[in-house]
């Protein structure tokens, strides 16, 4: 992989990451103050039970084909419901953390998985997989640590502000992964 590719398959999650990590504080004690320990616990054993579903469903062959044929499906999709339950989940708090246990059990792990399938096809090489796979790591984690630095300087940014720049950096994540996938498949002649 190309160093010009490495950052388009690299350059969203990071993104992510840092506005994740910077607004998350604000985010995360404004509705667990707001909803019942109930909720947490049903949206919890929701996200779980999807996600070993779904990790289940991965491993069959025709099943992977599909998801990689469908990636751009998945994203938009994620991208729409991410908006849609961020908002909506101002109003109805429950809605908030009922959704994105279902988003992240579902889409966004498929989302994440196809990209891991697309580097896992190209670098086949072990150490060389290890060494992208530690890049992408710190990448995020330097990202992270960034975003809680910014979290600790800024702590009065409005509840409503830090959900549009989540929903933004995953917009912005999802464009960026779509044309890491894209330019990926081409170089590399994968089939998508």
């Amino acid at each position: 992989m190309t160093k010009q590719e490495k950052f388009w398959y690299l350059i969203g999650p990071v993104m992510f990451s840092f506005v994740y990590a910077a607004t998350f504080p604000i985010v995360n004690i404004y509705f667990v103050s707001i909803i019942s320990p109930r909720v947490l616990a049903a949206a919890n054993l929701l996200g779980t039970i999807l996600s070993a579903f779904v990790n289940w469903s991965i491993p069959k062959a025709n099943m992977k084909e599909w998801y990689r044929k469908h990636f751009l499906y998945i994203v938009i999709i994620d991208m729409i419901c991410f908006w849609c339950i961020s908002f909506c989940g101002l109003e109805y708090p429950e809605v908030r953390f009922l959704g994105f246990a279902v988003l992240n059990a579902v889409s966004t792990c498929l989302w994440v998985m196809v990209m891991r399938n697309v580097a896992n096809r190209i670098i086949v090489d072990g150490d060389e997989r290890t060494d992208f796979d530690a890049l992408n790591e710190c990448s995020t984690l330097i990202a992270c640590f960034c975003g809680a630095v910014l979290a600790l300087i800024f702590v009065d940014i409005p509840v409503e502000c830090c959900i549009v720049l989540q929903c933004l950096s995953n917009m912005f994540m999802g464009i960026t992964d779509l044309y890491a996938f894209r330019r990926l498949n081409k170089s590399y002649n994968l089939d998508p």
